[in-house]
């Protein structure tokens, strides 16, 4: 791995598509897009951070070798608009910029902000709402605070004028020994620190994370104080200021500085984190990098930017984490992109800079009438597909819809009009109908305290207890059916039988119809198989090879469906007693032998 420890910060103006690296010097770089009418930019100057985009190196800042911290001013001046400064090991703050194009700008470029003791620079930060006030957070030194805020707008025009032909002439650059204020307790040294509007969140080593009013003349005394191990990166939610985030080795910490005596919530991985930052243009997501690795593990905090109640009643709220692997191997930090959503950008340990772009998760939402809505970022996509029924595509839904806008519902016969073309659907309306047409004609009635009262089936009313001590009394009588079926076969008699029998339809004794037109009604809907079963439970054996041999006739096109039937009516001819049905299908299939060394 290289020896430099490699930074980067992309531009905090809105708008903006530059970055500046920082290792042993500081490198301004502008983004640009893939242009296919244009040559492809190359030189050692240009890299590419992604396939459709450039990074072409536009200026270099020497002035301050290796620097510690730098931060980049938020104002939206143009004058300061890569205005950075730069801290260094002893402590000392430089603000430099890329371009100088004014006496004011050339005045605030070269300032220089000294501590009263040299120690190392840990942190700088500068306010977003007052971008004239830096924030700096220094190595501890014996009776000396480490919290130092300094304001760049220190001198008048006039007096900033005189000293700035006074350093001309010293050709040196202007030093700024009295800061504006000074916070912490003597001793100390400030980890990491960021701004709350006029306040200034720092940890220290002391395991405490502390907000300092600026407002306040007590510099020892903190507004608001927390216990914590997680005095690492400390960084404020963009879009909530309440909401604050830090870290020690695999454990992030994020408070809510209205609850601030613990955390909000505690993630803790078996990884060590070195750095955090949240998402500007996403609210409630965090970044953490994963020291020494080309992972980047996101945080989702699924909370409402005010509900604090919420957490106070419920619990913490859930943490949806994502993991984000990158294309270098070891990524020294990143930072995200105020003017691409969901974007950053890495830096390696060679100084390569690649873009990453997070994905958002796509909430789905689908109609019954095939409409599609679906989240994209910030754009809501709305489709509509119409299936082609000539295409064969059996969708649930299209049928669904198409049947609703007929009137399908729970009228029994126009439902048997609309699924008629649906053997399954048509034969569950058809026996529902049956079934109401028997409730309304008293030959059935319903099962008191059984689920399935209204619409039983067979087995419940074969299996119906209606006084706890089982159904009817069963009873068995032996008769012949019929001259084809054997002698002494057992009949069983009930009333739970009868109503079964009714149920299925097979109560011919009871109805004007016969077996033998629901047989034939069978056959025309070319059930052979049901219709020669239900003879034969009749005892019409006769019936029953009569209707197999004319299935077997009807179905010469499906061959194994007509040899099976031919096969079944041979050997159910057999069963009979009758022998000269036995031999008048003997001499029927007689033609049909094509070898006659067969007996």
């Amino acid at each position: 791995m290289s020896a430099v420890r490699w930074d980067i910060l992309t531009s905090p103006h809105l708008g903006d598509e530059s970055f500046v690296t920082i290792g042993t010097d500081l490198r301004l770089f502008n983004v640009v897009k893939k242009d296919e009418s244009a040559p492809v930019p190359k030189g050692v100057n240009v890299m590419q951070i992604s396939p459709d985009e450039f990074a072409v190196r536009s200026s270099l800042n020497t002035e301050v070798a290796l620097p510690k911290c730098v931060a980049w001013n938020p104002a939206v001046n143009p004058d300061s608009r890569y205005l950075m400064a730069v801290g260094q090991q002893s402590g000392r703050v430089t603000l430099s910029s890329f371009r100088t194009s004014s006496q004011s700008e050339h005045i605030l470029h070269s300032c220089e902000f000294n501590p009263k003791q040299s120690r190392p620079c840990l942190a700088l930060q500068w306010s977003s709402d007052h971008p004239n006030l830096l924030a700096e957070g220094l190595d501890k030194a014996r009776n000396e605070r480490s919290l130092v805020v300094w304001d760049t707008n220190f001198f008048s025009d006039s007096e900033a004028k005189h000293l700035v032909s006074s350093q001309t002439a010293r050709d040196g650059p202007l030093c700024v020994s009295k800061p504006m204020a000074e916070f912490g307790v003597p001793g100390e040294p400030i980890l990491s620190l960021d701004w709350l509007s006029n306040k200034c969140l720092v940890s220290s080593s002391r395991q405490q994370l502390r907000v300092y009013d600026l407002r306040e003349e007590d510099s020892k005394r903190s507004q608001l104080e927390s216990f914590t191990k997680a005095v690492f990166g400390v960084t404020v939610d963009p879009h909530n200021e309440h909401r604050i985030a830090s870290f020690f080795e695999g454990t992030v910490h994020i408070y809510d500085t209205r609850h601030f005596e613990k955390p909000m919530v505690a993630i803790e991985r078996p990884n060590t984190f070195s750095k955090l930052a949240w998402c500007p243009t996403r609210f409630s997501c965090l970044a953490a990098l994963v020291k020494d690795s080309s992972v980047i593990r996101l945080f989702d905090i699924q909370q409402d930017e005010f509900d604090l109640l919420a957490v106070e009643d419920d619990g913490p709220p859930p943490v949806l984490e994502r993991t984000v692997h990158c294309e270098e191997k070891h990524i020294h930090s990143f930072s995200w992109f105020k003017s691409h959503p969901n974007c950053l950008l890495t830096i390696g340990s060679q100084g390569g800079v690649r873009e990453v772009v997070v994905h958002e998760r796509i909430p789905l939402a689908w109609a019954a009438d095939n409409q599609m809505s679906w989240g994209s970022g910030s754009n809501l996509i709305n489709t509509y597909s119409q299936i082609d029924s000539s295409s064969g595509v059996a969708d649930i839904a299209e049928q669904m819809r198409h049947r609703a806008l007929q009137g399908y519902g729970l009228d029994v016969s126009k439902n048997l009009a609309i699924v008629k073309e649906n053997p399954e659907l048509k034969g569950l309306w058809t026996w529902m109908d049956y079934m109401i047409k028997l409730r309304h004609q008293g030959k059935l009635k319903p099962l008191v305290g059984h689920p399935n009262s209204h619409f039983p089936g067979v087995h419940s009313i074969i299996t119906y207890k209606s006084d706890g001590q089982g159904g009817q009394e069963t009873k068995e009588t032996s008769s012949q059916l019929s001259k084809d079926m054997p002698a002494n076969i057992r009949l069983h008699s009930s009333a739970e039988r009868k109503r079964a029998m009714l149920l299925c339809g097979w109560n011919f004794d009871e109805q004007e119809r016969t077996l033998d037109d629901f047989v034939k009604r069978l056959e025309l809907d070319g059930e052979y198989e049901r219709a020669a079963t239900i003879s034969l439970l009749h005892g019409q054996i006769r019936r029953a090879v009569d209707t197999l041999l004319s299935g077997a006739s009807a179905s010469r096109n499906d061959k194994v469906r007509s040899s099976t039937l031919s096969l079944v009516s041979m050997a159910l001819a057999g069963y009979s007693n009758n022998k000269s049905l036995w031999h008048e299908i003997c001499r029927r299939h007689k033609e049909e032998v094509l070898y006659t060394q067969l007996p």
